[in-house]
């Protein structure tokens, strides 16, 4: 895959995880305690075109996928091979990597 491709994807992955930090940030203000259990819903980070699933996390499992700037939180199964792979699997959700040049891209976006 070339350079390009590896951007695209990577950048659509990031306006996703923009989009479920807004969200989270709104949760955590509203709710006031990170460590509940209650779930809230964010939507997968993948880069697959065709994906409109959602994800319902835990402030600590959200937490979790935040806490490297190249992973993202996916569903099973959403990730592309050679440029992204599975760091963690949570069963209901998977943490994935980026590689390369998205994984450049993401370390950038999350320095901003």
């Amino acid at each position: 895959m070339d350079v390009d491709e590896q951007r695209r994807i990577a950048n659509n992955e990031i306006v996703f995880r923009n989009h479920n930090e807004a969200i989270s940030d709104a949760v955590e203000e509203f709710r006031g305690d990170p460590d509940s259990d209650d779930t809230h819903g964010v939507m997968c980070e993948c880069a697959l075109p065709e994906c409109e699933e959602s994800l319902e996390l835990t402030m600590a499992q959200y937490q979790e996928g935040r806490s490297e700037p190249e992973w993202f939180l996916v569903k099973p199964g959403h990730v592309i091979a050679g440029i992204e792979h599975k760091v963690h699997d949570r069963a209901a959700y998977w943490i994935i990597a980026k590689e390369g040049e998205g994984r450049k891209l993401a370390e950038a976006d999350a320095a901003d």
